[in-house]
């Protein structure tokens, strides 16, 4: 017979464990495969304005995302990309400085932004339509650069060459 508390702990159904839980397992998951993929980077547009950003284009680098970073350059960010449109949601797990997150459908045009707050992942920002790419950048970056609903995303990848 399997143990109990080893059930309650992994299942979760405890509720002294819950709130350690999802920050223990996503530390784990980010301390074993932090050095399995390399993030990439490169320069996008969002209309005309350009942006440095590292590119999250698998499960690894999307897991990671911008945790334990402690700041970001002016015009830096993290570029995510799924393997396929849905609803996304982006939280702010060990992420230490504020954030927008700006959701992008595959047409690459911007469906909507969120202002995010360090929290240790109790909040959770959904896109508002199905969305295949969601770029955190510097919060207040956006609306800093006029940037709004309608707005294209300029890759400098081919759209098959991306999420795996």
């Amino acid at each position: 017979m399997p143990d109990p508390l080893c059930i309650t702990a992994i299942g979760g159904e405890n509720p002294l464990f819950q709130p350690l839980l999802r920050p223990t397992l996503a530390f784990l998951i980010i301390t074993v495969l932090g050095g399995c993929s390399e993030i990439e980077n490169e320069v996008i547009k969002i209309g005309a304005i350009p942006a440095f950003v590292g590119v999250a284009d698998d499960q690894e680098s999307r897991l990671r995302g911008l945790s334990f970073r402690k700041k970001l350059g002016v015009n830096e960010g993290l570029l995510f990309i799924f393997p396929k449109e849905k609803i996304l949601h982006i939280w702010m797990l060990n992420v230490e400085i504020p954030l927008d997150v700006a959701f992008f459908d595959q047409d690459r045009k911007l469906i909507n932004i969120h202002s995010m707050e360090p929290d240790d992942g109790e909040k959770s920002y959904p896109s508002v339509k199905p969305a295949l790419y969601a770029l955190e950048m510097s919060q207040g970056w956006f609306s800093r650069n006029h940037l709004t609903s309608g707005a294209t995303l300029h890759l400098s990848r081919p759209p098959s060459a991306q999420a795996r």
